[in-house]
This record gives C-alpha cells, sequence and structure tokens, in this order.
C-alpha cells in the first residue's frame, strides 16, 4: 500500500512520487510482487476482486484524479493502468533483461526503471523522428 501522496506538490512531483513508489514496493517486496503478478495472470475472480480493491485502488485514484492534469484528453482510467502497466511489465521482464543485446545490471534497478518511467512519460515518444527517419542524428 502506497503512502498518502503529497497534495501540494506539482502534477510533475506527484506523478515522480507514485512512479517511485509503486517501484520501490514492486522491487523492495518480491514475495508482493510476484503474488501480484501471478493472481492477475491466474487468480479467481473473488480475488482479483480482493486484490484490486486492497491493492491497487489507492494508487489508481490518485494517478486517476492527477493525470488528467497533465493529458486532460486523456482517459484518467486507462491513463492509470497505461501507467502501472509499463511498471508491471519492467518488473515482470527484468528477469530477461541480462540476455537481452547491450543489456546492463543497472537496467533492473529500481532507481534506473523510475527514472527511465518518468522520462518516457514525461518527455514520450517523437512521432515526427518516426515520420522523418532522415532527421536522427544517431
Amino acid at each position: 500500500m502506497l503512502a498518502e501522496l503529497p497534495q501540494k506538490a506539482s502534477a510533475k512531483e506527484r506523478l515522480r512520487w507514485i512512479v517511485e513508489s509503486f517501484v520501490r514496493q514492486l522491487w523492495g517486496d518480491r514475495v508482493f510482487a510476484r503474488l501480484l503478478c501471478r493472481e492477475f495472470m491466474d487468480g479467481p475472480p473473488e480475488r482479483l476482486e480482493l486484490l484490486t480493491k486492497t491493492v491497487l485502488d489507492q494508487p489508481y485514484r490518485q494517478l486517476s484524479a492527477m493525470l488528467p492534469e497533465c493529458a486532460e484528453e486523456l482517459d484518467p482510467l486507462l491513463s492509470a493502468v497505461s501507467v502501472s502497466a509499463l511498471i508491471l511489465g519492467h518488473y515482470q521482464l527484468a528477469a530477461g533483461l541480462p540476455y537481452l543485446p547491450e543489456a546492463r545490471t543497472e537496467h533492473s534497478s529500481a532507481e534506473t526503471v523510475s527514472r527511465h518511467i518518468i522520462d518516457l512519460l514525461e518527455h514520450g515518444v517523437s512521432t515526427s523522428r518516426l515520420e522523418h527517419p532522415e532527421e536522427r542524428t544517431s
């Protein structure tokens, strides 16, 4: 369970706080994280309901309330799901990272994952680079 979100902080600071808190929770409690992932893959409906109401309700409410300040045109619940999916996906794929080309040990650390997800959310993916590949500098 995440601590109470600091309300006087800016939307950017609150987003950072939520991402860092959820990442720390997953990376810091392996039993909790594995249970969460397992239940979402194979749990019966009654356990999924309990898990969702006791574990995910607070962070989803926090994200859903805050995200419209960053992107009012997006659905708040779906945006909260997308942020959570980024975090959970990184957790689930961390074990395979050492086998990918150019992988480094720090790619699996909570700090690196938090920083990367926050950077991705703050700066997004530039579609102009996709439309104009000749403008790439790398």
